[in-house]
């Protein structure tokens, strides 16, 4: 078996690739990964533990590769915490590649939402399926809210103009950067 060049996983640094398995179809590639590190770090009071206290196994959703799904499978591990101390006696330790909770890597989200910016979320829906990152029209709305704001920057000359939401009933105000032609506001 060939072996895959690390720049294809998810932070490679963190995480070790055990084994890669193909769908007998070709319909979704799974990888079996674990972290590379040998210790865990409480969320609490920062103190590392080397003490295992259980194992259990995540599955989160990659980037495609080909078009081709990716499904990772990594085990985690939760651990003792051994300050006397701290109120948390058990800790899960955390992943570089996702947030705690989460159901797909990082840089996943990023792509999808870039996505949802730039289409739209109807389209953005079908696109993502096409490229091999099925994504609903709710989720791709939730990552595109969780996106941050452009900083605010100084404006030198505006435009207001009044527009109607529904025409005799209720209307709104949008107000336009004139030098970069960008809406900075739509206001009641």
């Amino acid at each position: 078996l060939m072996e895959i060049p690390r720049c294809l996983f998810a932070d490679p640094g963190s995480v070790e690739c055990s084994a890669v398995e193909i769908a007998e179809d070709g319909s979704i590639i799974r990888l079996e990964m674990g972290s590379a590190a040998n210790f865990g770090i409480c969320p609490r009071c920062n103190r590392t533990s080397r003490r295992v206290h259980s194992r259990y196994t995540r599955t989160l959703a990659d980037l495609p590769w080909a078009g081709i799904p990716v499904q990772i499978r990594i085990k985690v591990r939760r651990f003792f915490c051994d300050d006397s101390e701290c109120e948390q006696t058990i800790f899960t330790e955390r992943l570089t590649v996702a947030g705690p909770w989460a159901r797909r890597t990082r840089r996943l989200g990023t792509i999808l939402g870039r996505i949802g910016v730039v289409v739209g979320a109807s389209s953005g829906s079908r696109l993502c399926k096409i490229l091999g990152m099925p994504c609903g029209i709710d989720t791709l709305l939730n990552l595109v809210r969780r996106l941050p704001l452009p900083a605010p920057k100084d404006l030198r000359v505006i435009g207001i103009d009044d527009w109607a939401y529904k025409k005799g009933q209720s209307y709104g105000t949008i107000v336009v950067d004139h030098e970069s032609g960008e809406v900075v506001d739509l206001l009641p």
